[in-house]
């Protein structure tokens, strides 16, 4: 199962298994490696993003790794649906706490570059920072750090989900002065 051919030339593949490693493939020219991986009969492709066959290997196994902790039937959840899935799950808490997640949806909705129906596994720590960094200049320190919970949240209940394997959140300073991570959860 190699990867499609991209060339024209039909003499020299672009991409050539690599002896012993199941779903290690090597690129002709650059060298850079490429995990090949079938999940409940889909054709998964990840580069490897490294010339160095030992990273290569540790990577690929961490992927296949990965692949593992996500359910096929629910990794195209959108952001939209994330959230719904939030408040249904918080439906017990106080109508306050309810009234906080829907303002932090709302606001992070509206101004997320994208589509609502942005994939949940798509979202990256750089885009959860660029909006915090946003809020950080126009909010208190408190709001900031209610709103960076909310997000830790939905994010904690997609992992629980097995919609991603895990949290962008995880790698986003999310507590500003005077607040640790265990006095997040006590906001909500």
């Amino acid at each position: 199962m190699p990867p499609a051919s991209h060339s024209s030339s039909a003499a020299a593949p672009d991409y050539v298994k690599v002896h012993g490693v199941p779903g290690l493939y090597r690129h002709t020219r650059s060298g850079v490696y490429l995990g090949l991986k079938k999940v409940e009969g889909k054709r998964k492709e990840r580069s490897l993003k490294t010339t160095d066959r030992k990273i290569a290997e540790r990577r690929l196994k961490a992927w296949i790794d990965e692949l593992g902790k996500v359910d096929t039937s629910v990794e195209k959840t959108t952001l939209e649906e994330l959230f719904a899935k939030l408040l249904a799950v918080s439906a017990d808490k106080s109508a306050s706490s309810l009234d906080i997640i829907e303002g932090v949806r709302d606001e992070f909705l509206s101004w997320w570059p994208y589509s609502s129906k942005f994939q949940v596994r798509n979202v990256r720590p750089s885009h959860l920072e660029e909006w915090l960094a946003i809020l950080g200049n126009r909010v208190s320190n408190s709001s900031y750090n209610r709103y960076a919970g909310v997000l830790k949240q939905a994010f904690e209940l997609a992992v629980k989900d097995c919609t991603i394997a895990s949290s962008p959140c995880g790698l986003v300073k999310t507590c500003l002065a005077g607040f640790h991570d265990g006095a997040m959860d006590a906001l909500f």
